[in-house]
């Protein structure tokens, strides 16, 4: 995930510095940055807390700007997300986030 790397860079912070707040090894974090493994989607939470950034964001799914790219190439403003989200009662909330993570170890699974 070269996002990885170039989010690192941008902000001044080494593989180490990631590995040791991740619990992980400079080897893992090297191999995320050059596309030779995937981190798990627990990582991924990790990663977007660590960078304060959106999972999206890491995978590419979104713009600085807070555009999310879909599949379909349709467009859609993280904010516009965020209203419907928020519009949710906190049990549905709950199960968009259970569902969108399963969703993304799917598509994990799958490459």
């Amino acid at each position: 995930m070269s996002k990885i790397r170039e989010i690192r860079k941008n902000l001044g912070i080494t593989q180490k510095e990631i590995a040791t707040r991740l619990n992980k090894s400079i080897a893992c974090v090297s191999d995320w940055e050059r596309g030779r493994t995937e981190p798990s989607i627990s990582d991924l939470i990790d990663l977007a807390d660590f960078f304060t950034c959106s999972i999206d964001y890491l995978l590419g799914r979104e713009s600085e700007d807070g555009v999310i790219i879909l599949a379909g190439g349709e467009n859609r403003p993280a904010r516009e997300i965020d209203i419907i989200y928020d519009k949710l009662t906190i049990l549905n909330q709950g199960i968009a986030i259970g569902y969108l993570r399963k969703l993304l170890e799917e598509q994990q699974a799958a490459f």
